[in-house]
C-alpha cells in the first residue's frame, strides 16, 4: 500500500508540526482520558509515516541507472554500439541525478534513448512536497506511441530524483534527458574532443592500523585526458563505464578541476569488479553546470590486469618453456611509515583444475624457489616517489614437465589456471583470474628402456648401450646431470690377486645430500653423510640391495656382492636427455657421441675415455673435505600449488592453503607419498646444530680418514683368485653361461612374455658373464649375472604401465616367484619373499649361522674422552654380518684401577639395534665410578672406565670383542700397542677421585692439600704438615733414565728388522685388531705410570708377521703416541720407572 500525504481535519503540514506539539505537550499534561491518549498516539503514527514518505527514501544509498548518458533523446548510437535493454533490470529504486524522465512523447521514436523501443512517463514530475507518487510509463511500439503500460513509483529528493522502475519487455529501455533550467540555453557547445583516453594512476594514502601506527596504502585512481577547448571555457562531463556497463556520471566540471569526475579504486570495488575488466570514459562539453551537453568523444578501452603474452605453449617432455606475463596497470604496496620498505611483489600463482598433484601422472610444474608462478614487481611509496615505473614490465614465469618415470605419461595437454595472491598490495587485485594457459607436451622417448651400469670388475655400459671394460683404479665421475647438481661417483680397487680392478665404493649427490657405500676398507660404510637439504631418498631393499632416488626421477641400485663387490646401474629419467655425462656417456639414443670427454672432445679409446673421468681426491665425495656439498640451485625446485584450487583461502598464515609445494625432488612435491618400495634409510646429518648430527659428522670424517690409511684394502682379504683350469673362447663361455641362467635365473622362465628391452638386459648380463668366465676360468659369479638381469627386467615392468595393464598375470607370476639375488641359493622364493634353509639367515639368505658376527670398529675407535665428548648412551658399532632382530650382543661393563687391576662390573645380552648390516648400536650405561678402599694406605681408585663387546647370530659362537674405553684427557694419555689400548698418567698431573689436577692444585675442599704427582699422583698430599718433597733428579736417576732409553731404542730397532726379515718369509695374514685381556693382574712399582709395559726383546716372544707390520706401520703414523703432549720422540712418562724386559 502506497501512504499518501495526510489530509485528515487536522490538515496537519511542515508548518503545523512545532505548534501542534506544543498543544500536545499541554493537553496531555491535563487531560487523562484514555480516548484522546489513544487519538494523540494514532496521530503519532500517521505523522510518522508521512515523515517516512517525504524524507527517509531520500536519505538512503542507491544504485545509479546504468547507461544514464545513452537513454537521452539526443543520443545517438554508433554503428558496433549495442542497444540500452532493460529486460534484465533490477527491480529497485534507482538514483537518476540531474535526469528526468520525458513526460511526453514528442520528438521520441524507436530507435531514440539508446535503445530499440524507448520508454516514457504518462505524468508530470513530482515536486518535493509530493513525497512518493505512482506514474504510468508507456512503451513505444511499431502501432502505438504507449502500446504498454508499466507501473512505477518516483520520489523528488529536490537535489535529485528517484525511480523505481523495473524488468521491461525485450529491446526496450527508460529515456531519461538532462535536467533543463533558466540559466541552460536550448543549444549545447559545438566544441567536441578530438581524443579521449583513460590513464591509471598510483597514489598513496596515510592509514591509521593497530597500536596508532601510521602506514602508506596503495590507491588507484583513473583520468579520462582530453584535450580541453583553447576558445571557450567549458564544463565538461565524463561518463565512466566498466565492461560497456556504466558506473557513474558526476557533475560537469572545470578542466582543472576534473580530478572531481575521476573512477577510483573503491567504487569499482563496491561494484564486484577485480582484474580483467575494461574500463572506458565518455566525454562531452557544456556551458555551464547544468546546460545541454554537446557531442560526445568516447576513449578507447582500457583493459587492467595481468596479461599472459603467450598463452598457448608447447614444451618437450622433460625440457622448459616460458610463459610470459605483465601488468597493464600499476599497483603499490603498503608500508609502514616507521619501518623499512619490503618487498613489493603481486603473485601469480598456476595450477591444474584436473590434477590432485598425488604424481600418478605427469603433471606441469614452476621453475622457482618457492612460487609455484612468477612474482610481477609493484612500488613502494619511496618507490613511486622517486619516479620508478613497473607498468608493463615483462616477467618470464619458467614452467617444465613434472614426470613419473613411466613412459606412459598419462596426459600431453594442459590447460592451466593462474590466479593472483596478493596480501599488501592494492586491494581491488584480490584473487583474480587471468587467461588460461594451453600447454601441449612433445614426447622425449630416448630415455625409455635404458641403463648405466658398473658391474664387477667392472663391466661398463652407457645409457645408449655402448659396452667397454675399465680397468683403472681410482675415483671416478660414474654419472653427472650438466644442469642440476646430480652426480654418481665410485671407487674402484684393485682385485683378484691385483689383476683386475672391482668398484668397491658408490657416492650419490644431489645438491647438498650425500649418500655413499663404501666397503673398500674397514670399517665398511652404508650412511648419508649430507642431508643439508633431504631431497635424496634412499629405500633398503634388503641387506645387500639399495635403492636411491635422485631428485629428477634417476634411481642409482646399489648391490652389494659377498661383502667385496658393488654392482651399480642407474636408471636415467626424462630429464636426463641430452644432459649426462661421465662414463655413463650422453643420453640421447646416439652411441657413437657415448666417448665425450670432460673437454667436450670425442675419443675412441675405451681406455683414454675412462681415465679422463678420473678425478682428484679435492674433487671426490670420498674425502671428508667434501662432505657438504654445495646445496641444489632454488630456482630450479619444481613448485606446484594444489590448494589454489581451493578459492576460499582462510586469513591466517598456518592455514594459507595457497602455500606452494616446492622441492628439488619431483617425489616431495606431491600432495601423498610416491615411493613406497623397501624401508627408507634414515639420515642422521639432517643439521649440524644439533648434538647428534654433530657426533655423527665427527664420527664419519674419522671413519673416512682411518679408510684413506687402511695398507690392505679388504678386497684382497676375499680376494677371488685367478684360477684358470682351461681356456674358454668367448663363444664357449656365452655358452656357458646361458645354460647356467637356463637352470639358475627364474627370469629366464618368462622370456616371450617379458618387455622387449628385456632381450638387451639378458645378452648385456650373458656377455658379462662369459667375460668373467674368460678371465677366472669358472662360473662362480654367474648368480651375480643373473640379479642384474633380474633386476633390470623388474625395474622396466615398474617403469612401463602400459606393459602392466596388457599383461597383469605376467607382472603378478614375475613378481611372486622372483626374489633378489635368487636368495642366493640359500633359500626358497615364495610370493617374492625369500625363505632360508637350515642355517642360513637374513631377508636374502646371505648370512650363514655357522659364521659368527665379526667387529671392526666402534664409536670413535673405541676411545672416549669424557672431557670432550658424551660417551654413554646409544653408540655405533662397526663390523660384518649384522642381522636385524637377530644379531645379539654380549656387553661387559668393566673397571680398570691405578693399581693396574680391572674388573667386569656386569655382563648385558641383549639384541643390538641395526642399522645396516655393517653397522649396529651398542648401549654404553652412564655410572659414576667409584673409589674403594681396603684401609688406609692400600686405595684402589678407578682409571679408566669401559664396555666390550662381543656378537653372535646363534646365541652360542661369539666373534672376537672391541672394548670401548672412556677416560679423561686432561691427565690420561692411551698408548696405541699391538695388544691393544695401554693408558698412563701423564707427567705433571695428578688422578684423584675421579678428577684430573695439574702439579700444585690444591683440594677444592681444604687448600692445605696439593696435588704433587712426585710424591703421590693419585691422592692428595698435604703441604701444611708434612715436609715437601722434591722430584727425583739423582744422578743415579738420570743413569737409569739414559739407559732406559738406549734401551728402548735398540728394541725397536731389533723389532724393525725381525719385522722385515719375517715379512719376506712368510706369507702375510689377516690383521687382527689386539685388544688388552679383558681381567688381568698387573704388578707395578711404586709411582709407576699406569699399565705402561715395555715391549719384551726376548727371542721366545718374537711378535708375528702381522703385528710386526702393523707395528712398524704405527710408528710411521705416530699413531703410538695418540694422546701425549709433545712429539713422538718427546716421551711424557718416566721411563725408569717401566718395567725393563728380562
Amino acid at each position: 500500500m502506497v501512504l499518501k500525504p495526510l489530509t485528515s481535519s487536522l490538515a496537519l503540514n511542515r508548518t503545523h508540526i512545532p505548534c501542534l506539539c506544543a498543544r500536545w505537550n499541554l493537553t496531555f499534561s491535563r487531560i487523562n482520558t484514555v480516548a484522546i491518549k489513544m487519538k494523540i498516539i494514532w496521530v503519532f503514527m500517521l505523522l510518522k509515516a508521512d515523515l517516512l514518505v517525504r524524507g527517509q527514501d531520500c536519505t538512503g544509498t542507491y544504485s545509479t541507472l546504468p547507461d544514464l548518458e545513452r537513454r537521452a533523446r539526443n543520443y545517438v548510437l554508433a554503428d558496433n554500439e549495442g542497444y540500452v535493454s532493460d529486460a534484465l533490470l533490477e527491480s529497485k529504486w534507482y538514483k537518476v541525478n540531474q535526469y528526468n524522465m520525458p513526460t511526453n512523447y514528442s520528438n521520441l521514436d524507436i530507435g531514440m534513448c539508446g535503445t530499440y523501443f524507448p520508454i516514457w512517463m504518462n505524468g508530470s514530475i513530482p515536486s518535493s512536497s509530493e513525497g512518493r507518487v505512482t506514474r504510468s510509463a508507456c512503451i513505444i511500439s511499431f502501432f502505438d506511441l504507449c502500446s504498454i503500460v508499466k507501473t512505477i513509483e518516483v520520489v523528488n529528493c529536490s537535489t535529485f530524483m528517484l525511480y523505481k522502475l523495473g524488468p521491461t519487455v525485450q529491446s526496450s529501455g527508460y529515456c531519461f534527458d538532462s535536467i533543463k533550467t533558466d540559466a541552460a540555453p536550448g543549444t549545447a557547445p559545438s566544441y567536441k574532443p578530438n581524443s579521449a583516453f583513460v590513464r591509471p594512476e598510483l597514489y598513496f594514502t596515510t592509514e591509521t592500523g593497530l597500536a596508532g601506527r601510521q602506514f602508506w596504502k596503495p590507491r588507484l585512481w583513473f583520468w579520462c585526458d582530453f584535450q580541453e577547448s583553447q576558445k571557450d571555457k567549458l564544463f565538461y562531463s565524463i561518463a565512466w563505464y566498466v565492461n560497456d556497463v556504466f558506473i557513474k556520471q558526476e557533475d560537469p566540471e572545470l578542466y582543472t578541476s576534473r580530478n572531481k569526475t575521476n573512477l577510483r579504486e573503491d567504487e569499482l570495488i563496491a561494484r564486484n569488479y577485480k582484474l580483467d575488466i575494461t574500463i572506458k570514459c565518455i566525454v562531452r562539453a557544456s556551458t555551464s553546470v547544468s546546460g545541454f551537453l554537446g557531442n560526445r568523444t568516447a576513449s578507447a578501452g582500457y583493459w587492467m590486469g595481468v596479461q599472459v603474452i603467450n598463452p598457448n605453449v608447447n614444451v618437450q617432455q622433460g625440457k622448459t618453456a616460458i610463459v610470459q606475463l605483465r601488468a597493464t596497470f600499476p599497483f603499490g604496496c603498503s608500508t609502514a611509515k616507521d619501518q623499512r620498505d619490503p618487498d613489493c611483489f603481486m603473485y601469480v600463482q598456476m595450477y591444474d583444475p584436473y590434477d590432485a598433484y598425488n604424481c600418478t601422472s605427469s603433471s606441469i610444474s614452476v621453475k622457482d624457489s618457492s612460487l609455484c608462478g612468477a612474482r610481477l614487481p609493484g612500488l613502494t611509496y619511496t618507490q613511486q616517489s622517486l619516479g620508478i615505473n613497473y607498468t608493463n614490465v615483462i616477467r618470464n614465469m619458467t614452467i617444465t614437465t613434472k614426470d613419473t618415470n613411466d613412459y606412459n605419461p598419462g596426459r600431453n595437454r594442459f590447460v592451466l589456471k593462474l590466479v593472483t595472491e596478493s596480501t599488501l598490495v592494492n586491494d581491488i587485485i584480490g584473487r583474480s583470474y587471468l587467461t588460461d594457459v594451453n600447454v601441449v607436451v612433445q614426447a622425449t622417448p630416448s630415455w625409455q628402456g635404458k641403463v648405466c651400469y658398473s658391474h664387477i670388475d667392472p663391466h661398463m655400459r652407457t645409457f645408449d648401450e655402448r659396452y667397454y671394460e675399465n680397468q683403472n683404479d681410482g675415483d671416478f665421475i660414474m654419472y653427472r646431470h650438466q644442469s642440476n647438481k646430480q652426480e654418481v661417483q665410485m671407487r674402484t680397487t684393485r682385485c683378484w690377486g691385483g689383476g683386475a680392478t672391482c668398484a668397491c665404493a658408490v657416492a650419490v649427490r644431489a645438491g647438498g645430500d650425500l649418500f655413499m657405500i663404501n666397503i673398500c676398507s674397514t670399517p665398511r660404510l652404508i650412511s648419508f653423510v649430507s642431508c643439508a637439504e633431504s631431497i635424496l631418498q634412499v629405500t633398503r631393499m634388503s641387506p645387500n640391495l639399495y635403492k636411491v632416488f635422485m631428485p629428477l626421477g634417476t634411481i642409482v641400485d646399489i648391490i652389494i656382492w659377498y661383502d667385496v663387490y658393488l654392482n651399480i646401474d642407474i636408471y636415467p629419467s626424462v630429464k636426463d636427455a641430452d644432459e649426462t655425462l661421465g662414463l655413463c656417456g650422453v643420453l640421447n639414443n646416439n652411441p657413437a657421441d657415448d666417448f665425450k670427454l670432460p673437454s667436450g672432445l670425442q675419443e675412441s679409446n675405451n681406455n683414454v675415455f675412462s681415465t679422463s673421468w678420473r678425478i682428484a681426491s679435492a674433487n671426490s665425495f670420498f674425502s671428508p673435505l667434501n662432505f657438504s656439498p654445495t646445496l641444489w640451485d632454488e630456482g630450479s625446485y619444481l613448485c606446484v600449488c594444489p590448494a589454489a584450487l581451493n578459492t576460499t583461502p582462510p586469513t591466517t598464515a598456518s592455514g594459507d592453503r595457497s602455500t606452494p609445494l616446492c622441492s628439488a625432488s619431483l617425489y616431495l612435491s606431491c600432495t601423498k607419498k610416491v615411493i613406497s618400495q623397501g624401508k627408507p634409510y634414515s639420515c642422521e646429518v639432517r643439521t649440524k646444530r644439533s648434538e647428534t648430527s654433530t657426533s655423527r659428522i665427527k664420527e664419519l670424517e674419522r671413519i673416512s680418514i682411518k679408510q684413506s690409511k687402511e695398507v690392505d684394502p679388504v678386497l684382497d682379504n676375499h680376494r677371488l683368485q685367478k684360477r684358470q683350469t682351461r681356456n674358454y673362447t668367448f663363444q664357449e663361455a656365452f655358452a656357458l653361461c646361458s645354460s647356467i641362467f637356463d637352470a639358475n635365473c627364474t627370469t629366464t622362465a618368462f622370456e616371450g612374455s617379458l618387455p622387449e628391452n628385456s632381450k638387451t638386459f639378458k645378452n648385456g648380463s650373458l656377455s658379462d658373464c662369459a667375460l668373467d668366465i674368460m678371465y677366472i676360468g669358472d662360473s662362480s659369479l654367474a648368480n651375480v649375472h643373473c640379479e642384474s638381469y633380474r633386476s633390470a627386467v623388474d625395474e622396466e615392468i615398474s617403469r612401463n604401465s602400459t606393459y602392466r595393464e596388457a599383461n597383469p598375470g605376467v607382472v603378478n607370476s614375475f613378481r611372486s616367484t622372483t626374489c633378489i639375488s635368487n636368495c642366493n641359493f640359500h633359500g626358497d622364493c615364495i610370493n617374492g619373499t625369500c625363505f632360508c634353509h637350515e642355517s642360513y639367515i637374513d631377508e636374502d639368505c646371505s648370512v650363514s649361522l655357522n659364521v659368527y658376527p665379526d667387529l671392526d670398529d666402534t664409536f670413535n675407535g673405541g676411545l672416549c674422552k669424557r672431557d670432550d665428548m658424551d660417551c654413554c648412551g646409544d653408540k655405533p658399532i662397526y663390523g660384518i654380518r649384522f642381522v636385524e632382530g637377530i644379531t645379539k650382543q654380549k656387553s661387559e661393563r668393566f673397571e680398570r684401577y691405578a693399581n693396574g687391576t680391572e674388573t667386569v662390573l656386569e655382563t648385558i645380552v641383549n639384541n643390538i639395534p641395526v642399522k645396516n648390516k655393517y653397522e649396529g648400536t651398542m648401549n654404553v650405561p652412564c655410572y659414576s665410578r667409584k673409589r674403594r678402599s681396603t684401609d688406609s694406605r692400600n686405595i684402589i681408585q678407578t682409571f679408566v672406565s669401559g664396555v666390550r663387546v662381543y656378537l653372535t647370530n646363534d646365541g652360542k659362537n661369539y666373534g672376537s670383542p672391541q672394548a670401548y674405553f672412556i677416560y679423561d684427557s686432561r691427565c690420561q694419555g692411551v698408548f696405541n700397542a699391538t695388544n691393544g689400548y695401554t693408558f698412563y698418567l701423564m707427567n705433571g698431573t695428578c688422578f684423584i677421585d675421579d678428577v684430573c689436577y695439574n702439579d700444585s692444585n690444591q683440594n677444592p675442599s681444604d687448600s692445605c692439600k696439593t696435588c704433587q704427582s712426585y710424591v703421590d699422583p693419585y691422592s692428595w698430599t698435604d703441604g701444611c704438615t708434612s715436609s715437601k718433597k722434591s722430584p727425583p733428579s739423582s744422578p743415579d736417576n738420570l743413569i737409569i733414565i739414559v739407559a732406559s732409553v738406549v734401551s728402548a731404542v735398540l728394541c725397536l730397532t731389533m723389532f724393525i728388522v725381525i719385522a722385515r726379515v719375517i715379512t719376506k718369509c712368510f706369507f702375510k695374514k689377516e690383521k687382527e685388531v689386539a685388544v688388552t685381556p679383558q681381567s688381568q693382574e698387573i704388578t707395578s712399582p711404586s709411582n709407576t705410570r699406569f699399565n705402561q709395559s715395555a715391549p719384551n726383546c726376548s727371542q721366545n716372544n718374537v711378535p708375528d708377521n702381522e703385528q710386526m707390520m702393523e707395528r712398524e706401520r704405527s710408528f710411521r703414523n705416530n699413531e703410538l703416541w695418540e694422546g701425549r703432549p709433545g712429539t713422538p720422540k718427546e716421551i711424557s712418562f718416566d721411563i725408569s720407572q717401566t718395567p725393563l724386559p728380562n
